[in-house]
């Protein structure tokens, strides 16, 4: 219904809500939203990139366990572990909830891709890191305002600050 009404977040919400009853009805099928405690093929393995600058002396990954029965988006999955394992991972949303505006833009083992389009499947071991060559505003949050080139670059590997470093061409 509430794309009748034009809510560019109904198909969103459509899919998330879906995904998050499938994944925590219990056992008795009462509704009851609580973890579940799955084999390996019912969950995602994330190693998330963790940092942040004013607080930490150097970048860290943790690692989470997401219930999944079915395939999500990194997306959906970082909003479970902000939502459901840890408040304090910062990512940025998506903004043009049609998958074109690179907001949301992450390294997924290692290539750039769009988090609310690239999928994750129910039993995979993934890698999430914010994006090369762009500093680090907190965990997958990146400065889009700047490159890390010449002298600002070597001042973030001497403060070993883990970001990509393609080097910068001179003339």
């Amino acid at each position: 219904m509430a794309e009748a009404y034009g809510d560019p977040n109904a198909k969103w919400k459509t899919l998330h809500n879906n995904q998050a009853r499938k994944v925590h009805e219990d056992a008795a099928g009462q509704g009851v939203k609580t973890a579940l405690k799955v084999e390996k093929k019912g969950k995602i393995v994330a190693k998330v990139f963790r940092f942040n600058p004013t607080r930490d002396a150097k970048p860290r990954y943790d690692v989470y366990e997401v219930p999944a029965e079915e395939p999500m988006t990194i997306l959906t999955m970082l909003k479970y572990i902000r939502t459901r394992l840890d408040s304090t991972l910062a990512f940025r949303d998506y903004i043009c909830y049609k998958g074109i505006c690179a907001n949301c833009m992450v390294r997924f083992n290692g290539k750039p891709v769009r988090a609310c389009s690239t999928r994750v499947n129910p039993g995979e071991e993934v890698t999430v890191e914010p994006l090369a060559q762009h500093p680090v505003i907190r965990d997958l949050v990146v400065d889009f305002g700047s490159t890390t080139q010449g002298d600002e670059a070597s001042y973030i590997l001497r403060r070993g600050v883990f970001v990509d470093i393609v080097k910068a061409g001179k003339g």
